[in-house]
């Protein structure tokens, strides 16, 4: 059974529907499936639905109401096109806060839906019968009803049973939706927990190879140039030894985000150790390696702030970045052979007291 949840929109759910925004969606893809202008597509839920509770009732019209941010959608079985419902004081509105069958014979007689705007116009309807369009958790999501143009008959008993029949058909159909899209949730979850570090939310080693086997390939096509950078991150492993490892921490989703503040929009940036990262630049002279490695290194560099767990308080921690860069095609042929390379200059660096060094084979 799906769990109901009240959860947050940029919009405002009005009730008596704040509760189906937790299905917010299903209902828009079920709504999508009409066009523009109200026309029902011939495999449309809503079509379906039409069709289905103006034949079992016999009524000459049908409607379907779904909730959305901005209030009550509605379609009828004719192709008008219905204006919102207005807030509070909607057919729709009534049969969720009532949570069963509404029946009105005359609705222009009834002081409680006095100029609501299905009153009014060549396609005003005199007479409503709705029922709930509710879901297995309890959510009330939407109304289907029928209607007549004029005040008079509409469903007996047996009649409004086929109708909720017909609204238990449209919420399966609406379940099915929501469960199809907490599955495509899930999928690009777990994908996107194999490409990327928990910590920083950046690729990982593993999209790392991906990404830079791609970049090499095209390289060879087009004749481009692509450098590989390993940028490791100083001082973080005496933050961790005296302020933990929260400290640490937070010190590299900084770190991380002023790497990527230094990149540009195509260039790929990740975590591919503790307190290591790497850098792909594309389309790039071995002169552009270079700039790029000394721009990602001034980035770094600097003072973090970070809260200490352990003895509370404000920290200011300077950082430093050694980094090392290979370029594709002289320094290496191919991924493996780069991050080689790039790893031989970054300890070349470390040995020489810190900074940027570029690949030399005679390491």
């Amino acid at each position: 059974m799906l769990a109901c949840r009240i959860v947050s929109d940029e919009h405002a759910w009005p009730a008596p529907w704040t509760e189906a925004a937790a299905h917010d969606g299903a209902l828009r893809a079920v709504a999508a499936e009409v066009g523009a202008r109200g026309d029902v597509a011939a495999a449309s839920a809503v079509h379906r639905t039409l069709r289905l509770a103006a034949r079992v009732t016999g009524a000459p019209l049908a409607l379907v109401s779904l909730a959305s941010p901005d209030g009550v959608r509605s379609w009828r079985s004719d192709g008008v096109t219905p204006p919102l419902e207005p807030e509070g004081v909607g057919l729709a509105d009534e049969v969720a806060r009532r949570g069963e069958a509404l029946i009105v014979p005359d609705l222009a007689a009834s002081g409680r839906f006095a100029g609501h705007p299905w009153l009014a116009g060549d396609a005003a309807i005199g007479a409503f019968a709705g029922v709930p369009v509710t879901l297995s958790d309890g959510c009330v999501v939407g109304v289907v009803a029928v209607a007549d143009r004029v005040a008079g008959e509409l469903p007996d008993a047996d009649g409004v049973d086929a109708l909720r029949d017909v609204a238990t058909a449209l919420a399966d159909g609406i379940e099915r939706v929501d469960v199809e899209d907490a599955l495509r949730q899930s999928r690009a979850d777990v994908r996107r927990a194999v490409a990327t570090d928990a910590l920083t939310g950046l690729p990982n080693r593993r999209t790392l190879h991906d990404r830079l086997d791609a970049a090499l390939a095209l390289a060879r096509r087009t004749g481009h140039g692509v450098a590989l950078a390993v940028v490791e991150v100083r001082g973080l492993a005496e933050v961790r030894t005296r302020h933990g490892v929260w400290v640490a921490d937070t010190l590299l989703t900084q770190v991380a985000a002023a790497l990527e503040t230094a990149a540009r929009d195509h260039d790929l940036i990740a975590r591919v150790g503790d307190d290591t990262f790497a850098c792909v630049w594309q389309a790039v002279s071995e002169n552009g390696a270079m700039v790029a490695a000394q721009r990602a290194a001034r980035h770094v560099a600097g003072s973090y702030a970070a809260v200490d767990t352990v003895a509370p308080g404000s920290l200011e921690l300077e950082l430093e970045a050694d980094v090392g860069v290979a370029v594709f095609p002289r320094d290496a042929e191919d991924a493996v052979g780069l991050l080689r390379a790039a790893a031989v200059a970054i300890e070349r660096a470390k040995r020489d007291g810190g900074g940027v060094l570029r690949y030399d084979a005679r390491d």
